[in-house]
């Protein structure tokens, strides 16, 4: 059978690979976005699955999936509110603030030079600026999607950085978790839960596959309609997570389904069921650790550094080159990001703890 029923929670392992996870997930999300930015045309997988999806998709939903598994862990392990708040806040701020600044005032005005070949006219102020992009965007809401004209004579001209528009929805997400909590839904009684999801995942049925408008409307009309179903999945996993667990047979056969959905269509219907059993139970069998967690790094930094790799050097490079660059430019980024400014923040997640009384 698919299902077993542990006595221990494998899931929680502090040795397993949701590490790895996290940074193939942010790789397949900037391969993708390359023939995007790169301007090399539509990606293959996307042929191949008749445009049911596309591997960046994929890429985000398995990271919402990911997040609503460990994020309700860390709900259910913090003393209060307050300290889960704070959690989250001094995880995706500082490397976001980070990348807003970077992006602004390094990454714009190299591809400002590339194109004028000096940086006396480059807008560092004033509307639609690298100030206004900074504080515009401050608080993840995407309001300025570039700076000035630096990306006129680029292949993809709507955004300097269209990975950070998924970035609110998260958040969101660890809003619901922290209300849902206080509500009691993580106390025994779980049916609560489970009934939430299924009408959130038959709001996402009628929506994206039927076409039919039914549920709240600030869901409806959401493009992330799609990711808060991934992210209710991954967490209604962790409610049940001593009983969710899948052999391989079961999961082997979970894998054929999908294929064969994406091969010959219904996927998308499947799929939010599909990526979270994938992501959560195949990489918790693993036992392995990274030091540096560098997979926020890449999701954040990849598609700026692709803008700025298409201006620089993409008459030169094939698609593998192009690739290869923007992975090598990438990985170093988001490890100097981890090192200088995420992790010295998240060292003072526990600075809460001793002042604020559990709740």
């Amino acid at each position: 059978m698919m299902i077993y029923y542990p006595n221990n929670n494998l899931l929680m392992n502090k040795n397993n690979a949701f590490d790895l996870l996290r940074i193939l997930l942010a790789v397949l999300v900037l391969f993708s976005h390359a023939y995007l930015i790169g301007g090399y045309g539509q990606e293959p997988f996307a042929s191949i699955v008749k445009n049911q999806t596309y591997i960046a998709e994929f890429g985000v939903m398995g990271f919402f999936s990911l997040s609503g598994y460990l994020i309700a862990g860390s709900y259910e392990r913090s003393k209060n509110i307050y300290i889960f708040l704070w959690h989250r806040i001094v995880r995706i701020f500082p490397g976001f603030w980070f990348c807003l600044i970077i992006t602004s005032f390094v990454i714009a005005p190299i591809i400002y030079f590339s194109d004028h070949h000096t940086i006396s006219n480059f807008p560092f102020t004033g509307d639609n600026s690298s100030f206004s992009f900074i504080y515009r965007n401050l608080f993840l809401e995407v309001n300025q999607w570039s700076i000035g004209d630096i990306l006129n004579n680029s292949a993809y001209k709507l955004s300097l950085n269209g990975s950070l528009w998924s970035l609110r929805p998260e958040f969101y997400c660890y809003i619901f978790i922290m209300l849902i909590g206080l509500g009691g839904i993580f106390n025994d009684n779980k049916l609560p839960f489970f009934i939430i999801t299924g009408l959130l995942y038959l709001v996402y049925s009628l929506k994206f596959v039927f076409n039919i408008n039914y549920g709240p409307t600030f869901l409806i009309l959401s493009n992330a309609l799609k990711l808060y179903t991934c992210f209710v999945l991954g967490s209604l996993f962790y409610m049940y997570r001593e009983r969710l667990q899948f052999k391989a047979k079961g999961l082997v056969v979970i894998t054929i389904i999908t294929l064969l959905l994406l091969k010959y269509g219904g996927y998308n219907i499947m799929a939010p069921i599909l990526i979270s059993i994938i992501c959560i139970s195949l990489f918790s069998k693993f036992k392995v650790k990274f030091k540096y967690d560098i997979s926020y790094g890449l999701y954040i930094y990849a598609f700026p550094i692709e803008q700025l790799v298409y201006k620089l050097w993409r008459t030169y490079l094939n698609i593998w080159g192009y690739l290869v660059i923007i992975l090598l430019i990438t990985s170093v980024m988001s490890f100097l990001s981890f090192i200088l400014i995420e992790k010295p923040f998240l060292r003072l997640k526990n600075i809460l703890n001793e002042y604020v009384p559990r709740l």
